[in-house]
Formats: structure tokens, C-alpha cells, sequence
């Protein structure tokens, strides 16, 4: 489902998307007001896609990611100060315009409930509250950019990668789960190797 959204009074969707995938387009602000189910990607290419009340994106297992694909408009996704749960969080280049926000008040973003492995490179920021990160899953997250989140960072399971500065200048935090489980941490970091790995062949054009 391909959604253009111009008005910047915005658009609220309080259906339930039962299927595919969902891309937000156009530099309005899109809404969703239900616990969507869809097994696809949610693409944002342009404006803001938020979160009502009763909003939830899809989680879990065999459910899509959270991409960014903007060729350089900004995008925004808001949490509307209310918890969300996601699959991987995508953005594999660094962008300032490609923003996560807690929106109106505090919020926690919790990423990786399907396993994926992700790369962030746009910035995970407060809005009017603070914003909160919790990495769950087997995968691993790598946030490459300058992040401003200032609401603490929580590793509940699998693996966060990141590079100087991208971490909220709040606490960070183990679960005892992931300081258990070794071997679930041990094979995704070899499971971050060989992303890298791939990826440095797609730069190389082999």
C-alpha cells in the first residue's frame, strides 16, 4: 500500500492493514491508529509516519522492517510519546534528515522483535520527551550515526554495534537474559561479521 500524504494536517488510518507492506510518501504527517499486522516493509520516503493512541507497528516474527528510503527528503518516524515495537530499523547510509523521534513526550523505540540484523545511519533523537532505545532479538543493530536520544539504551538480547558518539548520553543497560546467553551474543557476532563482509563485496562491485 502506497500512501501519498501532502496535508500537512495529517492523515489518520485507524484500520487494521492485514497484508503487504506499507510505504508513506509525500511530505505530510501519516498516522496509524491501530496494531497493524502486515508482513511487509514500512517504507517512509518522505514527511512523518506516527503513532496514534491505540497505534503499534508490525513486530515480531516474520514481520518486516523499518526502512528509510528518501534520496534525500527528510522523513520522520514518531513514536507520539508512546512505546513502539519494530522489526530491523534501516537506513544503511548516514543521513541528518532521516529522523526517529519520541514526538509529543517520552517514548521507548524497542528494535530487532523479528531477528533482523539493520543498519541506522539516520539520527535517534528527543522530541518532547525523551526517547528511549531497547535492542531485543538475536540480531544486530549498528547505528553509524550521531545520534541526540538522550533516554538511555537497553541490550534485552543479540547484539548493538556502534560507532563513536551514537549512543543516548543516558545509561546503558544489560538485561540478565543477554549477559546469559553468550551463545545466542557469540553467534551474532559472528552473523555481524559476515554482513560486513557482505556488504564491503557490494562495494567493491564483486
Amino acid at each position: 500500500m502506497l500512501i501519498q500524504q501532502y496535508n500537512t494536517a495529517g492523515l489518520t488510518i485507524s484500520a487494521v492493514i492485514s497484508s503487504g507492506t506499507l510505504t508513506k510518501a509525500g511530505p505530510g504527517l501519516l498516522t496509524l491508529n491501530a496494531a497493524e499486522t502486515y508482513t511487509g516493509n514500512t517504507t517512509i520516503t518522505a514527511g512523518t509516519l506516527g503513532l496514534g493512541s491505540a497505534g503499534q507497528f508490525p513486530n515480531g516474527a516474520g514481520k518486516g522492517n523499518v526502512v528509510f528510503n528518501t534520496a534525500g527528503n527528510a522523513a520522520t518516524q514518531s513514536l507520539n510519546g508512546f512505546n513502539a515495537t519494530i522489526g530491523g530499523l534501516v537506513q544503511p547510509s548516514i543521513s541528518n534528515t532521516n529522523l526517529v523521534s519520541s514526538g509529543s513526550a517520552a517514548g521507548t523505540l524497542t528494535v530487532g522483535s523479528n531477528n533482523a540484523t539493520s543498519t541506522f545511519g539516520g539520527v535517534l533523537t528527543d522530541g518532547g520527551g525523551a526517547l528511549a532505545l531497547t535492542k531485543t532479538g538475536a540480531g544486530i543493530l549498528m547505528l553509524i550515526s550521531t545520534n541526540t536520544y538522550s533516554g538511555g539504551t537497553t541490550i534485552s538480547a543479540g547484539v548493538l554495534s556502534f560507532a563513536a558518539n551514537s549512543l543516548s548520553s543516558g545509561n546503558i543497560a544489560k538485561a540478565v537474559q543477554a549477559v546469559a546467553e553468550m551463545d545466542d551474543i557469540e553467534a551474532a557476532l559472528v552473523e555481524h561479521q559476515r554482513h560486513l563482509g557482505q556488504q564491503r563485496r557490494v562495494a567493491d562491485g564483486l
